[in-house]
């Protein structure tokens, strides 16, 4: 695309467009040359100038604002790490303790079915 052919319109849409998509500093400060060059070629008394200019400077927030963002996740996922250091898990059945826990959910498990059964012959 040759940013001289286009028109002031144009050239606004694409600089805003460039700033849309820029995420770190050195594409900000392309895009802050690019409004240089469109203030050259088109005035200072424009409103495309302070649009551009009010989008970059909410690009700039946004960016540093995706920063924080990374370091909170990140120190996040440390204070889980060392939480899941630290926790102490149940230990495990001995195979006893594992079958009478198992007989007795299948006990449960039964009465409920009976109890069902029984409900419905009452009603």
């Amino acid at each position: 695309m040759d940013f001289k052919k286009l028109n002031a319109r144009d050239q606004m849409l694409h600089i805003i467009n460039v700033v849309w998509t820029s995420r770190q500093g050195e594409q900000i400060k392309a895009c802050e040359k690019m409004l240089e060059v469109y203030i050259k070629e088109n005035g200072n008394e424009n409103v495309g100038v302070t649009f551009i200019e009010v989008e970059i400077s909410r690009q700039k927030r946004l960016n540093a604002l995706f920063a924080k963002m990374g370091d909170v996740q990140n120190a996040l996922k440390k204070e889980n790490e060392e939480k899941r250091k630290t926790q102490s898990f149940a230990k495990p059945l001995s195979p006893e303790e594992l079958k009478a826990h198992n007989i007795k959910r299948i006990e449960g498990e039964q009465t409920k079915i009976m109890n069902k059964k029984m409900g419905n012959k009452l009603n």
